[in-house]
């Protein structure tokens, strides 16, 4: 859901970018023009803010994430016992199939056994036959008799046995029957439980997705009340201020008329200078919005922030209960939440206009208006833009607003003496970069920059902004007395320290350099540029042993193969 955030604020960002150059255009008075492009200013920091909010923001302390997990722990341990007592009936079944398989090998010998005994009687049958055929004796008589007894005994013997090989097969069918129904069962079961813990996984991030909706509207709500209060306070106290001095040179005004005529031209251009600092004066007092319509904004806000605070609640009953919670409503809430966000902006900005109507008001009175940006807001005109640049692409659809973005940041790195620096592939130095991940990368250089957060920004020779970066490092040394250390050390050998990188992280918890061929890349064009043979080496076989199938890494593989092909033999 971050994600989605991320690109509906961009979105919208895009959206005012193209709106404000039309509007640009139209402005022909120069105090409309620098009111408007102040405006976008403040704008672009609320967009600004509300990126950082949504890549900064972490769910996983609310309680009801925490109640989401315990629910998932659970499943996990019910879905393992299942799956034990299903591998257990399929080693029943396992057995019961060699019992069955066994029975069958005996069936088949019995089978042969019933036909040899068949051939045997036939044949029997046929002495039988011949016997009687005879003339009768009484030896004979006797012999058949006994013949006849000894051949009903092995028929009883064959009957019973026929009655228990049938027996036996009847019961191990059954057992196979039981056995496969149990195992269908189990298996519909495992289905269902899976299902609920896909249900349970989409609700809990469904719930995240509300709160962590709810915090940042509280957050933004409680920012926009405090600068809502001071500016009333600021507003009422320059609107009192700016009343009594109209009252004063009203007051003036008649007794300069009342007076008598010495010198009529002198007192003409009095009178007329007093009169046009009336007119400034009032339009200065009525610039700035009312304080009805800041009330029903704040109200408005306050009324959304309780609707969806009664939709949180309901959603989690709703999850209690075990009833899920229709697309429907989901994108009904979705969508107020961006109406109320649109709203809380809107809020802020009356805010913020009525600010700069004030300094606009002080500055007209002192100095003049000064139409000159502070090293601050060209920064934030930077930062602004380089996010936007790199979120646009390639993609030919937003091909014109890329153009536009490239020719603003331009036309900014012309017009001031602020220009940014780039850090990817050069060494840290601490005056100029703010450290926040380090990396164990034997194959570059100790202190490589390898990934660049937010870049630093230089005016001249003074530093305004350090950038934040990732920095590599191969060797260590102690940051206390400075000895170097062997690559096996983990604490100084000299005073006994902890080996630390730059940003403090242990030389033992660092991680290895990242895999991410989106990183990877961009640092390995800077070493290709840079001709620095083994750096891009060792870091290409680091990256191709995670993604050896990788168009952009097997395109730089051609060009590093042809670089070193172009280079001298050795020796």
């Amino acid at each position: 859901m971050e994600k989605v955030n991320f690109d509906d604020i961009v979105r919208n960002l895009m959206v005012f970018l193209k709106g404000q150059v039309p509007s640009l255009q139209s402005k022909h008075s120069r105090d409309d023009l620098v009111h408007q492009i102040q405006n976008i200013v403040y704008t672009l920091r609320t967009f600004l803010i509300q990126l950082e909010a949504a890549s900064s923001s972490d769910p996983r302390k609310t309680p009801e994430y925490q109640s989401a997990i315990q629910e998932i722990e659970s499943f996990k341990k019910t879905n393992a016992r299942l799956e034990e007592s299903l591998f257990l009936e399929m080693s029943k079944h396992q057995k019961l199939t060699a019992e069955i398989d066994k029975q069958a090998v005996l069936l088949k010998d019995r089978d042969q056994n019933i036909a040899q005994l068949n051939n045997e009687i036939a044949a029997l049958q046929r002495q039988i036959g011949e016997l009687q055929n005879r003339p009768p004796s009484e030896m004979q008589s006797a012999d058949f008799e006994s013949q006849q007894a000894a051949h009903e005994e092995e028929k009883a013997a064959f009957a019973d046995e026929k009655a228990r090989l049938e027996a036996a097969v009847a019961e191990a069918g059954a057992k196979t029957q039981s056995a496969t129904e149990e195992l269908i069962r189990l298996s519909t079961e495992l289905n269902k439980v899976r299902e609920e813990y896909e249900g349970a996984t989409q609700r809990l991030d469904e719930l995240q997705s509300l709160s962590e909706t709810i915090d940042r509207e509280r957050q933004l709500k409680e920012r926009a009340e405090q600068a809502l209060g001071a500016a009333k306070l600021e507003f009422n106290q320059e609107r009192e201020q700016l009343t009594a001095e109209v009252e004063k040179l009203r007051k003036e005004y008649e007794e300069l008329k009342n007076q008598p005529l010495k010198d009529q031209d002198t007192y003409r251009k009095i009178i007329k200078a007093l009169q046009e600092k009336i007119d400034k004066l009032q339009r200065t007092l009525h610039s700035g919005p009312a304080g009805d319509a800041i009330q029903n904004i704040q109200a408005a806000a306050e009324a959304r922030i309780k609707a969806l605070e009664m939709a949180l609640a309901e959603a989690k009953c709703q999850i209690e209960l075990g009833t899920p919670v229709s697309p429907e409503k989901f994108e009904n809430l979705t969508r107020e939440n961006n109406e109320l966000q649109q709203r809380i902006i809107d809020l802020e900005a009356t805010v913020r206009r009525l600010l700069a109507t004030k300094e606009h008001a002080q500055g007209e009175q002192t100095q003049g208006l000064s139409s000159g940006f502070q090293c601050d807001e060209i920064i934030l005109f930077f930062e602004v833009l380089t996010t936007l640049i790199s979120k646009l692409g390639t993609s030919p659809e937003n091909r014109d607003l890329r153009q536009k973005a490239e020719k603003a940041f331009t036309v900014l790195e012309k017009t001031h003496a602020v220009e940014p620096v780039s850090s990817l592939g050069r060494m840290y130095e601490e005056k100029m970069h703010k450290v926040v991940k380090s990396f164990i990368a034997p194959f570059l250089d100790d202190g490589m920059v390898v990934n660049e957060i937010s870049r630093g920004y230089l005016s001249g020779d003074q530093i305004i902004q350090r950038a934040v970066v990732w920095v590599a490092k191969s060797r260590f040394q102690c940051s206390d007395c400075g000895s170097p250390s062997r690559p096996q050390d983990n604490f100084c050998p000299k005073c006994g320290l902890e080996l630390c990188a730059p940003d403090g992280t242990p030389k033992r918890r660092l991680p290895q350099l990242p895999t991410d061929p989106e990183i990877g890349i961009q640092l390995l064009d800077v070493l290709i540029g840079q001709r620095q043979i083994k750096a891009m080496q060792g870091l290409l076989a680091h990256l191709m042993m995670a993604n050896p199938g990788h168009n952009g890494l097997l395109i730089r593989n051609k060009q590093i193969t042809q670089i070193l092909s172009e280079l001298p033999p050795e020796g």
